[in-house]
């Protein structure tokens, strides 16, 4: 079981990621991707809670 206080993305702990992982569809249109990205992948960063979320 992955504890998301203790990761972080962009901005801030990634205690949010289970969410938005069971709100996005399939549909690569659906914005929710564009939420995880933005959070995981920002600006080329390396964040912890990127290691635990293969898009």
């Amino acid at each position: 079981m992955t504890d998301w206080s203790q990761l972080h993305h962009a901005y801030g702990t990634a205690e949010d990621i289970p969410g938005l992982l069971d709100a996005v569809g399939p549909d690569p249109r659906d914005p929710g991707w564009d939420a995880l990205a933005s959070r995981l992948y920002h600006q080329g960063g390396v964040y912890s809670a990127r290691a635990c979320v293969e898009l």
